[in-house]
This record gives C-alpha cells, sequence and structure tokens, in this order.
C-alpha cells in the first residue's frame, strides 16, 4: 500500500486491507508464539496507525496529542475494527 494512497483511505477501509493479513500472521505463528506475537503485532502496527492518523489529518491541524488522542478514542469506540485490538481486548 503506497503512502498517498493510505491516505486517502478511511480507517476502516484501511482495517479490511490489512485485517486478513494481521489474521494470517496471528494463526500460523500464534501456536509458537503467541504472548510475544501479539506484543509485536500490537507495538508495530500501532505505530504506523498513529503516524497515518497524523498524516491523514495534518490538514486539520492535527499534532501528536491530537494523533494520541485520535487513536485512544478510536480504540474504545471501535475496538473491532482491527483483528489485534480484538485480541488483545479479549
Amino acid at each position: 500500500m503506497s503512502a498517498q494512497k493510505e491516505r486517502s483511505l478511511s480507517v476502516k477501509e484501511v482495517a479490511q486491507e490489512i485485517n486478513p493479513v494481521v489474521r494470517g500472521w496471528i494463526e500460523f505463528y500464534g501456536a509458537f508464539f503467541q504472548p510475544e506475537l501479539l506484543f509485536l503485532v500490537h507495538h508495530h502496527l500501532d505505530k504506523p496507525l498513529y503516524r497515518w492518523g497524523i498524516g491523514k489529518y495534518k490538514k486539520q491541524g492535527s499534532n501528536f496529542k491530537n494523533a494520541d488522542n485520535w487513536m485512544k478514542r478510536l480504540k474504545s469506540e471501535s475496538p473491532n475494527y482491527f483483528v489485534h485490538w480484538s485480541l488483545l481486548c479479549a
């Protein structure tokens, strides 16, 4: 997924695009490394999502604090958008 294409997508569209891949990783590697895998998936996917949120809403005066608040609100309002969020909350 290119950076420009990412910016034009909604959160739901990004989730639809990456969820099958993440689900496959978790199903394949989860049998052997479940606690470590969930942490790594969570860490390595939330950081780019956070950056994506900053870039997507940059024209609206977003900064790091606004992006952090956006991410926290999104997680609390829609914990099932991303596969790794729903597994960590389960």
